[in-house]
């Protein structure tokens, strides 16, 4: 990876050839009963089937996650929110909505009844789902990037991610995504 110019301050530029970051395993990674998935992502060109900027756990046999985003296999454009219990995954779609060289706020949050996906504060998906989340394993780490059946990076911008253990309300995402889409807005601090 290489540094970017991030929607915040600096990002993660990933450029096809051997890009990732793997996070270890571990307890504070596995929520159980709810989940929100964050982060800032920016497509700079067409990608591959099964691209996951975020990825929980394995990859091998169903169900394939406990979870993560991925792009739809054929359809590029799109993002799922995907979760699984111990013997059954679920996901929930943006739809063919993501442009390239355009920031957007990616969101996944699960509540233990419904499963949403979001892109730049906005509903995209859900279902009802009322599963603890599951299928961990002591040897699948946390993947940021990775593709389906390969070690393989893709030609994105990702930046700002946040893996929280609580289903984050609707006000609180909102101020939160209102906060981070003006950068301009912020205050700066400086020695005098």
């Amino acid at each position: 990876t290489s540094g970017a110019t991030g929607k915040i301050r600096e990002a993660y530029d990933f450029d096809w050839v051997d890009d990732n970051i793997l996070v270890p395993v571990s307890d504070s990674l596995k929520p159980t009963t709810a989940l929100t998935l964050q982060t800032w992502i920016k497509r700079t060109g067409t990608q591959v089937d099964w691209a996951k900027p975020i990825w929980m756990g394995q990859n091998a046999a169903t169900p394939y996650w406990p979870y993560g985003f991925q792009t739809g296999g054929g359809a590029d454009d799109n993002f799922s929110f995907c979760i699984a219990s111990n013997t059954t995954q679920y996901s929930v779609s943006t739809g063919a909505v993501v442009a390239d060289n355009t920031r957007y706020k990616l969101e996944g949050v699960y509540n233990k009844s419904t499963l949403k996906v979001f892109l730049d504060n906005v509903e995209k998906g859900s279902a009802n789902v009322t599963v603890n989340i599951g299928n961990y394993d002591a040897t699948n780490w946390l993947w940021i990037w990775d593709r389906y059946a390969t070690w393989q990076s893709f030609n994105w911008i990702i930046d700002e991610t946040r893996i929280l253990s609580t289903a984050l309300s609707s006000d609180w995402r909102t101020t939160e995504y209102n906060n981070q889409s003006d950068v301009s807005t912020f205050w700066t601090i400086s020695e005098v």
